[in-house]
């Protein structure tokens, strides 16, 4: 009986190549697997910490409330050849005052964009069996505040008559209001409260050991 070297020879070559590719296709996602396996009994749990963070978006941790009394005054300026004018600058100002009295309430808040946190800011370490999770926040930052006005008294002049002199007094609140809560260290406040925050949210991911830094 003939036996067909070269059938079996071109069998086995086959056999060899399906297996060769077959692994090939596998041993990617089996790295991936044991990577993952690993991190697991690492407690790496980054990635899902780093979702979850995100998803909280611009998060607001602090807020001051302030009221204030803003005494609001506009005027105009000589112009063309009354500049030229000793004392027209005074006069002109004079007869065009408006003066308006208002009542400001208003919050400032601050906080933090989680939306802009990588996977860069989310690292974790393992240092003699000890996992531990350091989170770099972005800066704290400080929204528009929000004011509303009460008008007290309103009064302007036969020459000039300012429409914008309320949300004048308005805008004006608000530079107040930022000013005051920077000085009562709402970026502080912000700060620490965002710690707060997120150290429970993490800890629900079975995180022990947590440092956070801005």
């Amino acid at each position: 009986m003939a036996i067909n070297f070269t059938g079996h020879l071109k069998t086995a070559i086959t056999a060899t190549a399906v297996c060769i590719g077959i692994a090939l296709i596998w041993l990617p996602a089996a790295v991936y697997y044991l990577h993952n396996e690993s991190n697991h009994a690492n407690g790496d749990n980054t990635g899902s910490i780093l979702v979850s963070m995100q998803k909280l978006g611009d998060l607001h941790t602090a807020r001051i409330s302030l009221k204030q009394e803003v005494d609001q005054k506009t005027n105009e300026q000589a112009s063309g050849w009354l500049k030229a004018v000793p004392g027209a600058n005074w006069l002109v100002g004079k007869a065009t005052q408006n003066h308006a009295v208002v009542i400001a309430d208003g919050t400032v808040e601050a906080g933090i964009n989680l939306a802009k946190l990588t996977a860069c800011d989310v690292r974790n370490t393992v240092q003699n069996g000890v996992s531990t999770v350091t989170v770099h926040l972005p800066p704290v930052q400080l929204y528009p505040p929000n004011v509303t006005v009460h008008v007290i008294s309103q009064s302007g002049s036969l020459f000039y008559n300012d429409e914008n002199i309320v949300p004048q007094a308005q805008a004006h609140a608000a530079t107040l209001f930022t000013s005051e809560a920077q000085q009562m260290h709402i970026e502080d406040q912000a700060r620490s409260a965002a710690i707060q925050q997120l150290t429970g949210l993490t800890t629900k991911f079975g995180v022990k050991h947590v440092a956070f830094v801005f």
